[in-house]
């Protein structure tokens, strides 16, 4: 008597780390790819149609469309975050970099790297960091980020902008041009730039 039927299997594609939407964290996954089998006497022999592939964290097991692995983890947005400051400052500072805004611009590094930074590493910056990458990093920033956290970004880039007095006309178009590339729009963007410069309004 022969026993013969259909089977749905799984394989692993690939393995790593990804941020769980369900999980709310940095999490490992399994890619997956599905197959139909037909079997005999319950052994899958010869493959059939394939019906897609999926993620599934390794922790809470849900299955998420493949698009999830594109958005960054909670340790790469860290580091993401971290160099789109350096960069933004960096390329405020190029504009207009009065003493006050340097100093500023250390706190604000130091707050962004989660340790001290200090003037001499500022300066290696302004004189070799490459900022080409700041709008393909604020574009990614943006898809991920809250609106406080677009909100807290460019505050803080404003900061450094308004400490050595006032906002040139250079300086606001690099922070109008920072918060569109987060996708802010300009009214937006104002009224968080005008909340630095004029905190008393």
């Amino acid at each position: 008597m022969l026993i013969w039927g259909w089977r749905t299997r799984f394989k692993t594609l690939m393995e790593g780390m990804f941020h769980c939407p369900g999980c709310g964290g940095d999490r490992h996954y399994a890619h997956k790819q599905a197959r139909t089998w037909f079997t005999l006497f319950f052994l899958p022999v010869i493959p059939l149609k394939m019906l897609g592939e999926h993620v599934e964290c390794q922790t809470c097991r849900k299955g998420y469309d493949l698009r999830v692995l594109s958005l960054p983890t909670s340790a790469a947005l860290v580091e993401q975050l971290a160099a789109a400051t350096r960069e933004a400052l960096v390329w405020l500072l190029r504009i207009d970099g009065p003493p006050a805004a340097r100093h500023a611009a250390v706190g604000v590094l130091s707050r962004a790297a989660g340790a001290p930074w200090s003037e001499a590493a500022l300066d290696a910056d302004l004189a070799q960091l490459d900022t080409a990458q700041l709008p393909a990093r604020l574009r990614q920033l943006g898809d991920v980020m809250s609106e406080h956290g677009k909100e807290q970004f460019l505050g803080s880039v404003a900061e450094v902008a308004a400490a050595g007095g006032m906002v040139g006309d250079d300086s606001r178009r690099a922070l109008g041009d920072i918060a569109a590339g987060l996708g802010m729009t300009p009214a937006h963007a104002r009224g968080v730039i005008d909340q630095v410069t004029h905190p008393t309004r």
